[in-house]
Parts: structure tokens; C-alpha cells; sequence
């Protein structure tokens, strides 16, 4: 899925990456499918790259990260509640 070369980055075809679905058990709304793009070693110790496939209504749902992220948006629209605000 990914290939590198010494001094070079790793490139991910993210398309080609297997997700996984995951769904709230008491939430309807939150419904997605993933896949870890990047994550620990490759000089990513801090921080992981997922891509993401939430259907229109739907979301991730409430959680916390054990390390950084990054959010990019490919299709559609998108919000970020940082620290579960909603004045954010």
C-alpha cells in the first residue's frame, strides 16, 4: 500500500487502503468507515493519518486523541469542535 525509499516520504494510496466500518450503539448519527493511512514509526511517533468516509447526517461521534490531528476535507463539509466546544 505504501512505499519508501531511504530520504523519501511514504506515499499511501489511500483509495486502495481496507476500511473499517464503525457505528454508535446508542447513536444513529454516528456511522463512518476508516483506515490508518500512517501511524507510529516512519518518523510519525506523535501523530496518525486516517482517512475517514462519513455519509451526509452522519458523524465520528465524541472522543479524544492520544496524539495530534490533522483534518482535510477531500468532499463535502466538515466540523471541528476542538475540545468538545461548541463556540469553537
Amino acid at each position: 500500500m505504501s512505499s519508501t525509499s531511504p530520504g523519501r516520504v511514504s506515499v499511501v494510496a489511500s483509495d486502495k487502503l481496507k476500511r473499517t466500518e464503525v457505528w454508535g450503539e446508542t447513536d444513529p448519527a454516528v456511522h463512518w468507515a476508516g483506515a490508518f493511512a500512517v501511524y507510529g514509526g516512519s518518523g510519525a511517533t506523535a501523530s496518525s493519518t486516517i482517512v475517514y468516509e462519513i455519509e451526509p447526517g452522519k458523524r465520528l461521534g465524541w472522543h479524544t486523541d492520544a496524539t495530534e490531528e490533522t483534518q482535510y476535507i477531500i468532499a463535502g463539509t466538515g466540523k471541528l469542535l476542538p475540545g468538545g466546544r461548541l463556540d469553537a
